[in-house]
C-alpha cells in the first residue's frame, strides 16, 4: 500500500489526507525485525486527532528503545487495507534442503488455525496453487458462506515471484511478507522482513 517515511505529524497528516483515512503508523529499523513486539505498529487511525495521539504514543515507544536502535529509527505511515484476509508468505534457506517456501494464515487467524504449509523450491504457478489449496485458510480465501472468492490468482503470482526472488540471489537467507493482505480485488504486502546471509 502507499507508504512513506515522515519526519513529523504534519507530514503524516498530509499523507493521510492525500491517500485517505484510515492509516497505520509504524516504527522502521533494521534492528527491529518484529515491530509489533516492541509496540511499533498502531492501526485504525481514522482522523487527525487520533493521528496526533498515535504519534505521541509511538514517540514514547521510540524513547524506550536502546540508543543504538534509536539511531536507525524511521517513522512510516501507510494506507490501511480494510476488509482483507491476512496471510504469511516467506522463504527460508535450509542448510540441508535449500530454499523452502512457507504459506499460512496470518494475523488473528494464525493463532486459531496453526496453519503452516511448506514446500521446496523451485515453485511455479501450479505448485503455488497446491500450496494454498492445501492450507486451512484456503476455505476462507475461496469464499465462505456466500462471501465471494478473494484474489487467488494474484496470490499465486505473488508466491511464485517471491520464490524466484529468493532463488535468484545468494544474498537472502530469509524473506517474509507478514502480513500479506488478500482482498477481493488485490494483494497487498503490508510488511516485509529480509535477513541477509552473513558475509565472510
Amino acid at each position: 500500500p502507499p507508504t512513506i517515511s515522515v519526519e513529523n505529524v504534519e507530514q503524516a497528516e498530509q499523507f493521510a489526507n492525500d491517500v485517505g483515512w484510515p492509516v497505520v503508523l509504524k516504527i522502521s529499523s533494521p534492528k527491529l525485525l518484529h515491530k509489533s513486539d516492541s509496540g511499533g505498529v498502531i492501526v485504525h487511525i481514522g482522523n487527525p486527532d487520533e493521528l496526533k495521539t498515535a504519534w505521541t504514543k509511538l514517540s514514547g515507544q521510540i524513547e524506550s528503545l536502546d540508543q543504538e536502535t534509536k539511531k536507525s529509527i524511521r517513522i512510516q505511515i501507510q494506507k490501511e487495507i480494510i476488509g482483507g484476509i491476512e496471510v504469511i508468505v516467506g522463504v527460508k534457506k535450509d542448510p540441508n534442503f535449500g530454499p523452502v517456501m512457507l504459506f499460512g494464515a496470518g494475523g488473528k487467524y494464525a493463532e486459531i488455525l496453526a496453519d503452516r504449509n511448506l514446500r521446496l523450491l523451485p515453485m511455479g504457478s501450479q505448485e503455488a496453487r497446491q500450496l494454498v489449496t492445501g492450507s486451512k485458510i484456503y476455505t476462507l480465501l475461496n469464499g465462505f458462506r456466500g462471501d465471494p472468492p478473494y484474489n487467488l490468482d494474484r496470490l499465486y503470482e505473488t508466491i511464485t515471484r517471491l520464490g524466484k526472488l529468493a532463488e535468484g540471489t545468494s544474498d537472502i537467507a530469509e524473506i517474509e511478507i507478514n502480513p500479506l493482505i488478500i482482498t477481493h480485488n488485490g494483494v497487498w504486502a503490508v510488511d516485509c522482513k529480509v535477513v541477509l546471509t552473513q558475509s565472510n
